[in-house]
Parts: structure tokens; sequence; C-alpha cells
């Protein structure tokens, strides 16, 4: 659930997300599918209330490489202009013995009529403290606009890593 102001409207925004990835070739190749249903009013006026449906394939030739692409909201019936069809792809280096990630993904918009002009770019780094608190620092650059981003974020994860929690602030 998110509330914002708009344009001096109230916004409220429901996301209900479910997802399923599948391991194939013993952590080689992984699919995954998710739907979402997303509900916005705004000024208290219905604005959007409908549901989408995003893939994925990640690729890890190697333990310490990860490469992924995604495709989402395939399904967006007349709300392309607010929900984009969009795909990115992104590689990931890890080491579990220095507790560190880097990351790299770019993303575009497939709905637009110029793609190439509408690019976002991100690089990130994560350092995992004791195995359990993953500290998290981001640089986002969005060709529409020329907008940057820049991100932080810690978290918390159980040792058998079926709990966590994230708290991130962008700017």
């Amino acid at each position: 659930y998110e509330h914002s102001n708009i344009d001096g409207q109230s916004q409220h925004y429901n996301h209900i997300r479910l997802g399923l990835g599948i391991p194939l070739a013993t952590d080689i190749v992984s699919i995954g599918v998710s739907g979402s249903y997303e509900h916005i009013k705004r000024g208290g006026e219905k604005f959007l209330s409908m549901g989408t449906m995003d893939v994925g394939v990640l690729i890890r030739p190697v333990k310490s490489l990860s490469l992924g692409v995604t495709a989402s909201n395939l399904f967006v019936g007349d709300y392309e202009n607010f929900m984009p069809r969009m795909i990115s792809a992104g590689i990931a280096f890890n080491s579990l013995e220095l507790g560190l990630n880097l990351m790299f993904e770019t993303a575009f918009n497939l709905s637009a009529e110029n793609i190439k002009d509408t690019g976002s770019y991100a690089v990130g780094i994560e350092y995992v403290l004791q195995n359990m608190f993953p500290i998290r620092v981001g640089y986002r650059y969005e060709m529409t606009g020329e907008m940057h981003v820049i991100s932080a974020g810690l978290a918390f994860r159980d040792s058998g890593g079926r709990f966590g929690l994230d708290l991130a602030y962008q700017h």
C-alpha cells in the first residue's frame, strides 16, 4: 500500500504480487513468473484496476556470476502509458567469502516510440555483514527526464534465509 500526493491530489495505490521461481539444470538456469494486481485511486476516484504479469530468466554460468533478463507488464490493456511494457537485463558478481555483491542493470521502455531514448542504467554494491546484515548503496540514471537517483539501504536476514526485513531510502 502506498499513499502519496500528486499535483495536490491524494493517491492511494494497492499492489499485490505473487511470484513463482523454478530452478532448472541444478542452479544454472532459473525461470520465474509473477502476476500482480494494481488498484489506484486518485482524488477518491478509481484511476486504474487491473492485473499484469512479468517473466524472467536467470543464468549462472559460474557460481559468482549471474545474468538475468526480465520482461515486465506483459498485459496492460489501456494503461500502457502508465504501466509501460519493459525489458531489462542485469549482471551481478558476488563473492560469498567477502560478503560482497556488485550489480549492473539496464532497462528500456518497449511501449515508447523511440525505445533507445528511454533507457535507465543502474549500479549497486552490497556488503553483507556477518552473513545477516546487508548494507547497500546504488545509483540509477534515467534518460527520460535525465533523472539521477541515489539510494541506500540496510537489511536483516535470519540465518536460515527464510525471513528478512529491508529499509531503503531514495534521493
